[in-house]
Order: C-alpha cells, then structure tokens, then sequence
C-alpha cells in the first residue's frame, strides 16, 4: 500500500470494505489480476484508519457495516480526500439508498452480487477520473507555487474581483501586508490618476479581455506604480470560470524614459505641450507629427489631403485620418463644418493622454465659413489644448492670407518657420 506522502506509482490502490470476508477475497483476487493493489478491511472504523495510514486511488465501500453506516464512511472519505474515487456496493439497496449514496458523494453504485466486468469497468473510469483530477490539482499547486515566488507581481481574483491569492512580490511592492489585500476588491488598488480620492476607486469588467491594458496601482504610501496586464483564466470540472490570474508588470522605468525620450523629441522639433502652433510649411507640421506619434504620443489629423498619400509618405494610420470635406468618401470619415471640427476634436483631446492634432484646412474652412469665423473658433479651442497638454499644429500658406489676418492669427498662436 502507498504510504501518506509517498509518491503516486503506476499501480492503482484500492481499499474495500465489506463485513464479507469471502466477498472480500473474491474482489481482492479479481482486481489483482488486472493490476490494482487491494487492502481489505471489513467494518467503517477500520477503513478511517485505513485512510489515515494510506493513500487510495478508489474504495468499494458496503452500505450495511457491522459498526458505522456506509454512508458515513463515504462521507468522512470523501471530506479527507476529494480525489479519492468511491463506489458503494449493497445487496438491499433501494433507489432512495443509490440517490442518497451518489448525493454524498459516491462516484458510482453496484447491486449484489457484483459482476466482476461491471466492476473493473467502473473502477477503471472511475481511477482514470480521479487520477487526472489529481493531476490537475499537482499542476495547480505547481503553478501556485511558481506565482508565489515569482519576481513579478502577481494576484488571482474571483468572478466578482474579490482578490483571492496575492504572492510575496507585490504585497512588497505595494508595501501592504497580504492580509490587507486578501479578500478585498482588485478595483482598490487601482488608480485612473494619481490625484484621485483612495476611497473612490474605479471599478472594471472582469469579462472583457483585459490583457495589455495599463493600470496604475497605489502603493500603502501613496505612491503610483505604471504596469501592464496579462490575464489567464482557470476554469471548474464543469467548464465554469472561477478564477483569473492576473500578472502586473512593473513598467514605471520604462514610461519614464519614454517619457524623457518624448520631451526631447518635442524640444528637437520645437514645440511644447498645451500650445498650438501655425505651421508656415505643411511639410513642417506633418513631420513634427510623424516624430511625436512615432514616440508613443496619439495623434490626430483633420485633412483636405490625400489619405492614402498621407499614410505612404508619414505613416499616418487610416483610422486617425479625418477628411474636410462636405462630401462623403468610401471607408472615411469626414466632417463638414466647425461644429463637427469641433466635436471631433474636442472628444479626442477627452479620450487621450497629451495628444497632438494636425489642422490641415484652414483656406477651405476660411473660403466657407469667412475669416472671422474661423479665427474665433482657433481662440476658443486653443484653450482646450492648453487645458489638457496638448498640441495643436494649423498647417497654412502664409500667401493665401492678407496681412491682418496673418497677424490676427500670430496673436493668437505661435508661427513655426
């Protein structure tokens, strides 16, 4: 027999019990010969003891024993160990006595006398269940461990987001204990920005696909930790999602130097975050675009040019083009008015981090709309780019302006050369 903690061998164990000693040979002798190890003991309290001492794969368990009813010991193997396959046999056995015996637990249910081919049959899908029900919680516990001492921060959650596992890494990183995090919600630690009320945390989806999303996290004192996400899902014996495994990764360096990096490029081409610029060159001002969007800053361009030209030449995405344009064109968006300029910019500059939008139109729109009318619309949405850093280039042929409303204009915004 396989000793408590010794390791799992080829042969399956199988402990019965059964007051009928001669019942008990016959079964020992027919399981032997197709390769189970067998342990006869013939009343519920020797089997408990059994069951202290060794490791079983499956037990035949009668119902009538001389001492304990047959269902209890069921029900106490089956709280000691979940893996262990159990199948009841009896010679009197009604229907409420099978229910009653699969309802606690039993895996199976044979009449006397047994028939030894509905029996080798059983044990055998019913040890082939458990063993690969063991094997997976072998695996599960080998991955819990591997998360436990992994060096990035890691944590599991229930359905509902409640954290249930957090490994050493992040408590750490966070400077909480595990207890303070342990059965509380995911959402608390996050933050959307660093200015935000502790208490008010934002909730998320615990169904959307999160995977490569960025969440800043709080630390216990108050400051901010940049990671990335990857979640995996683990999933019950009935195909149920139970949990999810969720990975942060530290990348507060890294956001920093891209940050740097992003500071120098807008130095190199001149420019500041929250200030618009009139662009004496359109050359000009879709390359400053192109080295910005290029370094991570998100961008969007309002445009009379050729889209297609516009994507070969600065390697602007098709979705954040936008035409000017009263006419509609095929797979393209467009607006055709300053009250649509407006929108659209106005719910980019609400949906992005410091973006940078090209304005490249200004003849058309002025030819439409009359100068006037345009230039107090430039004084009017200058200040949203002022208000959430970003910047704002209005490419232009200085020829095509008179000299006043050239210098209307450079009141306002600043001209590149």
């Amino acid at each position: 027999m396989r000793e408590k903690g010794q390791q799992e061998g080829s042969r399956p164990e199988v402990l019965i019990v059964d007051d009928d000693k001669y019942l008990c040979a016959s079964l020992e002798m027919i399981l032997n010969e197709v390769g189970y190890g067998v342990l006869s003991v013939f009343n519920g309290a020797d089997a408990l003891q059994a069951a202290q001492e060794h490791e079983f794969d499956a037990a035949i368990i009668d119902i009538r024993l001389p001492d304990i009813d047959g269902v209890e010991v069921l029900r106490r193997l089956s709280e000691k160990d979940t893996n262990m396959g159990i199948m009841m046999v009896s010679g009197e056995a009604t229907v409420e006595t099978a229910v009653g015996s699969l309802n606690q637990g039993a895996d199976a249910f044979l009449l006397k006398p047994v028939n030894a081919r509905d029996l080798i049959s059983m044990l055998e899908r019913i040890t082939r269940l458990k063993a690969a029900q063991r094997e997976i919680e072998r695996q599960r516990l080998l991955l819990d461990d591997l998360y436990e001492n992994a060096p990035v921060m890691y944590l599991s959650v229930d359905t509902k987001g409640i954290v249930r596992s957090i490994n050493r890494t992040m408590a750490d990183n966070l400077g909480f204990s595990k207890d303070e995090i342990l059965d509380g919600p995911i959402s608390r630690l996050r933050v959307t920005d660093p200015s935000c009320d502790t208490n008010k945390q934002p909730t998320f989806d615990l169904s959307a696909d999160l995977n490569g999303s960025e969440w800043q996290l709080r630390r216990k004192d108050g400051s901010i930790i940049d990671t990335l996400l990857d979640f995996s899902e683990e999933y019950d014996n009935e195909g149920n999602l139970y949990t999810k495994r969720v990975v942060f990764r530290d990348v507060t360096e890294k956001k920093l130097a891209e940050s740097n990096l992003r500071e120098l490029v807008f130095k190199l081409n001149g420019v500041s975050q929250g200030c618009s610029y009139l662009c004496s060159e359109h050359e000009l001002a879709f390359r400053i675009f192109r080295d910005l969007t290029f370094h991570g800053v998100p961008g969007l361009c309002l445009t009379r040019n050729n889209p297609e030209e516009l994507e070969t030449k600065y390697g602007i995405h098709s979705e954040n083009i936008i035409l000017i344009s009263s006419r509609e064109m095929v797979g393209r968006r467009h607006v055709s008015n300053l009250q649509e300029v407006n929108r659209v910019v106005s719910d980019f500059l609400e949906n992005n981090v410091s973006p940078i939008v090209i304005l490249d139109g200004l003849e058309y729109l002025i030819s439409r709309f009359e100068f006037d009318i345009v230039y107090t619309f430039i004084q009017e949405i200058r200040f949203d780019f002022m208000e959430k850093r970003g910047i704002l280039l209005i490419p232009v042929h200085p020829q095509t302006l008179s000299e006043r409303e050239m210098a209307l204009l450079t009141s306002e915004i600043m001209l590149l050369e």
